[in-house]
């Protein structure tokens, strides 16, 4: 379900979302160049992408999912960890409950979630191993709540 990772990364970027400028900006060992002419797409001053791994909702309303990742872009088309976190690793965990999955086709649906909260973590001892421990394991960099309901169209929910 890559809208999970989408809206991370957006809301990360909401967050972190600042005026141009012409020095880079370096917020507790992760750095990057709010004018980089090679964000992507180009002209936004903040975005990042990353891996991503869920958990599969059971399709009943209140069923928790949860997930972890780590940023692999910042401010980059191309992958750039070892420039923006040097010696260091961003990663991620997430939370959410469903309220409901609409089925639309056997494998497209739309769905509702709420309670999303998403934890951002630097760690400089870098082990992520694709696991909510490893995701975890670092300093709390980042922490955001939802302001309501996550709602949209997936596939294979």
């Amino acid at each position: 379900m890559n809208f999970k990772k989408s809206i991370a990364v957006a809301t990360l970027g909401l967050a972190l979302s600042t005026g141009a400028s012409a020095s880079l900006i370096n917020v507790g060992g992760v750095t990057w160049d709010p004018d980089s002419t090679f964000a992507y797409p180009v002209l936004q001053d903040f975005i990042a992408k990353g891996t991503l791994f869920e958990s599969v909702t059971t399709g009943i309303p209140g069923d928790l999912v949860t997930g972890q990742g780590k940023f692999t872009y910042l401010n980059s088309d191309t992958p750039n960890a070892a420039n923006f976190c040097i010696g260091c690793e961003l990663t991620f965990t997430f939370s959410m409950n469903l309220v409901g999955i609409t089925p639309i086709t056997t494998s497209l649906a739309t769905f509702e979630f709420t309670n999303l909260a998403i934890n951002v973590f630097v760690d400089h001892t870098p082990d992520y191993a694709g696991t909510f421990a490893t995701a975890s394991d670092g300093v709390l960099w980042l922490s955001l709540v939802g302001n309501g309901n996550l709602t949209g169209i997936g596939t294979n929910i």
